[in-house]
Formats: structure tokens, sequence, C-alpha cells
């Protein structure tokens, strides 16, 4: 006989409330249902518990399980995140040593620039930038090229000699030095800087 189910009748003809009944199948498939013994009780309660604790012990295998998945998971998630930064931070250090490199050659070598000396009038182009003149024999004139095509251009002018004789330097197309067609300056070892913005040219 296999007990299926135990469970509590009310007050009835010739039942006590609260006691508890079987319902059973015999070995030729018929249920029947009686007054369940302790002894039956207590087999069909430890079966229960059994049947429960296998259950959560399935459930709590399965969600190790699961759990164990995850943190793989992420291990090879932080490894890969561990081995992208550190390739990124190769790169960036070797951009870092090319750059200090590249510094310290320019710091080594220092920097270089054409120097031109001029002792006649001359219109200034992209060969001239730091300019020395000799005016000891005649007035000098320098051109200025035209300030809308050489924005940025800078060009550095200095009189060396010690006569009287003025250094000009003129703008071209209309434009101005500082808001005028023209500059000029006698003193031996004066200078000026002349820088164009894309429209006129500026002294600094």
């Amino acid at each position: 006989m296999t007990i299926v189910k135990i469970s509590e009748l009310t007050s009835s003809a010739g039942v006590s409330s609260g006691d508890l009944f079987i319902t059973a199948v015999s070995g030729a498939g018929g249920f029947s249902t009686r007054k369940a013994t302790a002894a039956q009780i207590s087999t069909y309660v430890n079966s229960s518990v059994d049947s429960r604790i296998a259950s959560e012990e399935s459930t709590r295998s399965s969600s190790d399980s699961s759990l164990t998945s995850r943190l793989s998971s992420e291990e090879s998630t932080r490894s890969s995140s561990d081995s992208s930064l550190t390739s990124r931070l190769s790169s960036e250090e070797s951009a870092r040593v090319s750059a200090d490199s590249s510094i310290e050659a320019l710091l080594g070598t220092g920097l270089a620039t054409a120097v031109a000396t001029l002792s006649s009038n001359t219109t200034l182009d992209t060969s001239h930038h730091v300019i020395l003149v000799d005016a000891t024999s005649a007035e000098v004139t320098l051109t200025l090229p035209n300030a809308t095509t050489t924005s940025a251009r800078q060009y550095m002018i200095k009189k060396k000699d010690s006569s009287s004789n003025a250094v000009v330097v003129s703008a071209s197309n209309s434009q101005t030095i500082d808001g005028q067609a023209s500059t000029s300056f006698n003193t031996q070892y004066e200078a000026i800087m002349v820088v164009s913005d894309g429209s006129n040219w500026f002294i600094f």
C-alpha cells in the first residue's frame, strides 16, 4: 500500500475533529481512506521532508553553478579589460617617450631660422624671417607682402648700422601696419617684429 495523501477531517459520524486520515492506493489499483496510524504519519512526513530537502538541494546546486558561471564570465571580462588598459598605457608611454625625444632633439640643436642682411629696398617674401638692415649708404625700405595671403607670418627687423638713415617698413595693397601705411626707425639696434592677422600687419 502506498500513501498518497494525509488530510485532516472535520467532525462527522464516527470521526473526531482533527483526526488525520490517509488516502492510499492498493496493489490492485484501488483507493481507500482510513484513519492514519502514528507509523504511517511518520513515514509520510519523513518522505515529504526528504523530497523537499532534495528539491532545495537541487535548486541550491543550480544556483551555485549559475553563480560560478557568472563569476567566471566577470573574471574573463576583467582580465580582458586589464589587458586592453595595459596595452593602451604602453602605447601612450611609447608616444610620450617619442615626443620627449623630439623635444630633446629640438632643444639640443636649437631653433634655426633664416637670417638675411639687406642694404637696399626689398619686397619681403617667404625666404625672409630675421632681417638685419644696413642703411649705411642710404635709407632702406622693406615692403611687406599681402597680409591676406600670409596670415600669421612674422618678420623680425633690426637696424644694425649707426648711420642716421632710416629703415622704412611699408605695407602693400592698401593695408596697414598698426593702422598706418608704414613705420620707420633710425636708431642703431632698434628692432620691431610685425605679424599678419590675415588682413593687416601689427607691430610687437
